[in-house]
């Protein structure tokens, strides 16, 4: 089988991978992501629906904090310890462990550029937003749902649309919710308060800007497409599916 290792400071788990697998970051069975969430979402973004192993470093281990242990353990929730290195490797080879599929969610901003509408799409394994790009400015937006226009005209910083896995990052920030099934919507810093939508199977939400400019970003993706007046977003659940490996 072979793998690939993405994250920092990652020398020492490769040399004891290269024992058992072959280190290729060409078509890898399997991807393992060295480092917290943000290295995860990382990996998923460049290698897309490849299994991926979360696993981190046991001095991020509260467990390990306290005395190491050996045996097949989370560090922090969803992200196992490399201390059980040895103990993870038999699974793997032994072909002792899940694959759980994760919904991914999808952003299509139509945006002018240069007298023509040109289409950007971003899609987050957590979520995608759309948000104010000046800190000085709120921006004013038509939010509709399947067809059907829910508010003409929102002030606020923006939109967050959510996984489950990203339900407990910007989403539960902004409304202090979390959920496990689905897709969450919620409206960030609205001068009204907006309750948040909760969504199972397929939706289509738009987004219409009205009023100043705005960024469309999905997860830690360093790339912004920028948005202005007149421009739309199409927000669905993706086709693809991130797959997370399970001890």
């Amino acid at each position: 089988m072979k793998t690939a290792i993405i994250g920092l400071k990652t020398e020492r788990v490769k040399r004891v991978f290269a024992k058992h697998f072959i280190i290729s970051a060409k078509k890898p069975d399997f991807v393992v992501s060295y480092g917290g969430d943000g290295t995860l979402l990382h990996a998923e973004r460049i290698c897309p629906g490849i299994p991926k192993l979360p696993l981190r470093h046991y001095s991020k281990c509260g467990i390990c904090a306290v005395k190491r242990k050996t045996s097949v353990h989370e560090a922090t929730p969803g992200i196992y310890c490399d201390s059980a290195l040895p103990q993870i490797i038999k699974l793997l080879r032994s072909g002792k462990f899940a694959v759980k599929e994760i919904l991914k969610i999808k952003a299509t901003a139509f945006a002018k550029r240069g007298g023509k509408t040109k289409r950007f799409t971003l899609t987050g394994m957590n979520e995608v937003q759309i948000r104010n790009s000046s800190h000085a400015h709120a921006i004013r937006f038509e939010f509709c749902l399947n067809g059907a226009c829910i508010e003409k005209e929102i002030i606020g910083d923006g939109v967050v649309a959510a996984t489950t896995h990203g339900s407990t990052a910007y989403f539960y920030a902004i409304t202090r919710k979390k959920f496990v099934k689905g897709f969450g919507i919620a409206f960030n810093n609205t001068i009204r308060e907006q309750k948040p939508f909760f969504l199972n199977g397929k939706f289509r939400a738009e987004v219409r800007i009205h009023r100043r400019h705005a960024s469309l970003i999905a997860d830690n993706d360093p790339r912004a497409i920028p948005l202005k007046e007149g421009d739309r977003v199409v927000i669905e659940p993706a086709k693809e599916k991130a797959r997370i490996i399970k001890l």
